[in-house]
């Protein structure tokens, strides 16, 4: 899964509005963070900080969930 894909998964399963994620990136509307979720648009590395306090993850559980969960099994 793209780190996008997953963030939209975190943002939604914890209930947090795409509207809210977009105000603290910095955003005018919604539409910018929004493109990052469907993986039009990179993440740029300087909001990566921003995005791991509101979604409430460490930064190895949104880029290498997977990896960490292959290698253990």
């Amino acid at each position: 899964m793209k780190v996008g894909h997953r963030m939209r998964k975190i943002r939604i399963s914890k209930g947090i509005l795409l509207k809210h994620m977009s105000e603290k990136l910095g955003y005018s509307n919604s539409s910018g963070y929004l493109s990052i979720e469907k993986g039009e648009v990179k993440l740029d590395a300087d909001k990566i900080p921003i995005v791991l306090e509101v979604l409430g993850v460490t930064y190895d559980e949104l880029f290498f969930e997977e990896n960490l969960r292959e290698t253990q099994t």
